[in-house]
């Protein structure tokens, strides 16, 4: 049937009165009853523009709530490309700002978080006057310390403050959290700007997220107010803003989402730094399962979960996570089934999960440096584990050129450095090449300096530093830094490194010849290891510990 132009007008506004009368439930229908009024605009469909934008805004959004993502970037795309003509700037601004943060939300949802930093500093700079390149990057930051004091004296006040009530505030902040999660790069800046709009136009949901930022980028400086930036956002997250509308499906994401973001830099960059690490396990899985799936999974693998039951973690989650996500995951995993008797090559992070010299190659292409940092730990850590001091040598050696002098603020800064640390005493220990002795001296110099600070998740990986140190230099106070290490780990559950403590032990007592000692600390690492399940890691220490005990020629013990 061929439509009248009078009948095709009638069509599409009884099919736009049926897409504003649709439900949240009935997001298909509205979709295709705006695709069906889009359809019928014919050749002059921008004749009436106002009605036109208002279609495929609409239509946007509807994909955004489908999770159509692609279709949702499109159509913000028809509708930017038609406000770019509007000639007053504060009614472009008005208008184009909330299709902005919801491209940009597409693009995030989708994972592109290249383009996400791309458009993001191309809005900031032509709609909100922002000028965050790299190349104005370090006078931007100079401006921002007098700015971030001036906030500093009177930070706490901001809780008092009303919410914002303007929508382009909201998409203001929203596109400047886009940007930030999409580059560490634009922390400070960013974060400070958000704080200034918020203390100007009132708090919005992102305001919490704006204090973690900042609070990530203080906390190698001055702890104790990047610790008040934790607190103060936390508090929000917690109950100081209003809950997002229930009937807005757009809002609840968004709510979600920052806080999603929010949780990450709070218990993967602060929390830990005065707390126990754990403390951040279940507000990580609360509120960001998928996004923090591999910080989640290394957690419980330091911190007292059996082997078992990360592996089993890892294997649920994997399929849903993005390619970038499941790069993180995969050393881990590879580790756990090496450990519990499911690689053919237990000493090497090789096997079932994953190739080593081809996933090598693909992290180090696409400059994963979460996965290649992963990686190299977990590489040391069989090394050290099995007793591979050529293969240690060499993973030392891809540190130094990959990863180089961390100051990360992440916990998993100080158990990189610990595993560095022990592999540096254990190859003095073989070689007596002062440079590795040397070398842990400023590993444990760093961890003193933890520990003085309080960072309470350091102290059992001290003193172990300290006992290893001790031992390389025949040091009287091994025994006593032993058993401290094994004490602070017993406390903390952390039974992998309670093991290695005992272990360790073990094996200090039989280069002093004291027989009864290793066999004391040697079976409870043993029986430590069981408990954890790490089954290959059990037969090849029973087989090592009763060479060194059949080396002080005793009898042999039934194990």
């Amino acid at each position: 049937h061929i439509f009248s132009e009078t009948e095709k007008q009638l069509l599409l506004k009884l099919n736009y009165q049926a897409a504003r009368q649709c439900e949240d439930g009935e997001m298909t229908h509205k979709q295709n009853y705006l695709s069906n009024a889009i359809n019928l605009l014919g050749d002059e469909e921008w004749k009436n523009k106002v009605l036109v934008l208002e279609l495929y805004s609409q239509l946007a959004n509807t994909e955004f709530i489908l999770k159509q993502y692609d279709k949702c970037t499109q159509c913000c795309e028809v509708v930017l490309q038609q406000l770019q003509q509007e000639k007053d700037p504060s009614q472009y601004n008005h208008r184009a700002l909330p299709i902005w943060h919801l491209r940009l939300d597409a693009l995030e949802e989708r994972g592109d978080t290249d383009r996400v930093e791309e458009l993001g500093l191309e809005v900031a700079r032509d709609c909100l006057g922002e000028c965050f390149l790299p190349a104005a990057l370090s006078k931007e930051l100079a401006k921002t310390q007098k700015a971030l004091t001036d906030f500093n004296a009177e930070y706490s006040n901001i809780l008092n403050l009303r919410m914002a009530t303007s929508e382009e505030t909201y998409s203001k902040m929203g596109i400047l959290a886009n940007l930030a999660s999409s580059s560490k790069q634009y922390s400070l800046v960013v974060g400070l700007r958000m704080i200034q709009i918020t203390l100007k136009e009132g708090m919005t949901e992102q305001t919490p997220y704006a204090l973690a930022l900042l609070g990530s980028v203080y906390v190698l400086e001055n702890r104790d107010t990047a610790i008040r930036y934790q607190e103060l956002a936390l508090e929000m997250l917690h109950g100081r803003l209003p809950k997002a509308d229930q009937n807005d499906t757009i809002s609840m994401t968004r709510r979600a989402k920052i806080n999603q973001h929010t949780a990450a830099i709070v218990y993967c960059y602060l929390n830990h730094w005065r707390h126990p690490l754990q403390q951040g396990l279940e507000p990580l899985q609360g509120y960001a399962p998928r996004l923090c799936v591999a910080s989640i999974a290394e957690i419980m693998f330091h911190t007292g979960s059996r082997l078992p039951e990360v592996e089993s973690y890892i294997r649920t989650q994997y399929m849903s996570c993005s390619e970038h996500k499941q790069h993180l995951l995969q050393p881990l995993w590879q580790f756990c089934l090496n450990m519990y008797a499911r690689s053919n090559n237990p000493s090497h992070l090789h096997g079932e999960i994953l190739d080593y010299s081809m996933y090598w190659e693909s992290i180090k292409s696409c400059s994963n440096n979460a996965a290649i940092h992963s990686t190299l730990y977990f590489r040391l850590k069989l090394a050290i584990d099995f007793d591979l001091v050529d293969m240690m040598e060499e993973i030392l050696g891809l540190m130094d050129v990959h990863i180089g002098t961390r100051d990360g603020t992440g916990w998993e800064s100080y158990f990189y450095e610990y595993e560095q640390g022990l592999a540096y005493f254990i190859l003095f220990r073989h070689s007596k090449k002062q440079k590795w002795r040397q070398r842990g001296q400023k590993v444990l110099a760093k961890f003193q300096a933890w520990v003085k600070e309080g960072v309470v998740n350091c102290l059992g990986l001290f003193k172990l530093l300290q006992a290893e140190h001790q031992t390389s230099q025949n040091g009287e106070y091994a025994h006593k830094f032993y058993q401290e290490a094994i004490m602070t780990f017993r406390k903390d559950g952390w039974i992998q490194h309670e093991a290695r403590a005992n272990e360790l032990a073990g094996l200090y007592f039989s280069m002093q010849k004291e027989v009864h000692g290793a066999q004391q600390y040697l079976s409870t690492a043993l029986q430590l290891y069981k408990d954890w399940g790490a089954s290959t890691r059990v037969a090849w220490f029973r087989d090592k510990a009763q060479r060194i005990l059949r080396s002080h020629q005793q009898q042999h013990t039934r194990w």
